[in-house]
């Protein structure tokens, strides 16, 4: 087993803490977001447990350890304990991300509120993703080729992993000018009865042309991924892949 591959085999085993901030349904939610998103993902586990407390009678800690493989990809899962923030990032033996095809990564807060976002690109485009559990998806996509040449020009090499490791939200490197398409796609709620009935897929265009699209599915995320394959900007198992696992 090569270092790299320890290393992340430790990593996975770890158990992460995070103090009275998930709810047993957001469970679901996180596994399917790292279903999709963790290339070599393989299982999640939790629990929670009431443990002892100096400054309160007891602590309700949820418990969750990750578990996925190593088979090749540059990643690995960084979990910060007092943050609670979960990174999936590039790995130090990538020199710079946009020398490959397609590159993931992907940041987990939970303070002050659940957001994920995520930085990926492929021969498609680079997208710019921020998902809010329950309340939305908003994906940018930009000129691949546009953001590269970009990059090159205002940072150096060896800046490249860092943007990406990094700038997750609002990147400095991602021009309007460069903007091919924002994606929406939020659930649509019985006002009386207060439930999901659907979803709505909007897509707005730089030259101010917007299309609404509604759809039916198992949840806010599958409905958005698989628009995104059906568009063609994602490519399930069969194709070639995004850098994004896609859950069969």
């Amino acid at each position: 087993m090569r270092v790299r591959e320890e290393k992340m085999f430790s990593l996975a085993n770890r158990i992460w803490y995070v103090v009275k901030l998930i709810d047993r349904k957001d469970i679901i939610t996180l596994k399917e977001y790292l279903d999709y998103n963790v290339l070599d993902f393989v299982d999640f586990i939790s629990e929670y447990k009431q443990v002892p407390s100096s400054k309160y009678k007891c602590l309700t800690l949820f418990m969750c350890m990750f578990y996925f493989t190593n088979e090749g990809y540059p990643y690995f899962i960084e979990i910060n304990r007092d943050t609670q923030r979960t990174e999936y990032l590039l790995t130090k033996d990538v020199d710079n991300p946009f020398d490959m095809d397609e590159a993931t990564t992907f940041q987990i807060d939970f303070r002050p509120k659940k957001v994920h976002r995520k930085l990926s690109f492929n021969h498609t485009g680079f997208f710019v993703e921020e998902y809010h559990p329950v309340e939305g998806v908003k994906t940018t996509i930009y000129d691949v080729d546009k953001i590269k040449d970009a990059v090159c020009t205002t940072y150096e090499e060896s800046e490249a992993k860092r943007i990406m490791n990094e700038e997750f939200e609002n990147p400095s490197f991602c021009s309007n000018d460069n903007k091919i398409l924002t994606i929406l796609v939020k659930p649509v709620t019985d006002k009386y009865k207060g439930v999901c009935t659907g979803y709505e897929i909007e897509e707005n265009y730089p030259d101010g042309k917007v299309v609404k699209t509604p759809k039916t599915g198992d949840s806010l995320y599958s409905i958005y991924y698989d628009y995104m394959i059906e568009k063609g900007y994602f490519f399930d198992s069969d194709e070639k892949r995004s850098g994004i696992r896609v859950k069969k």
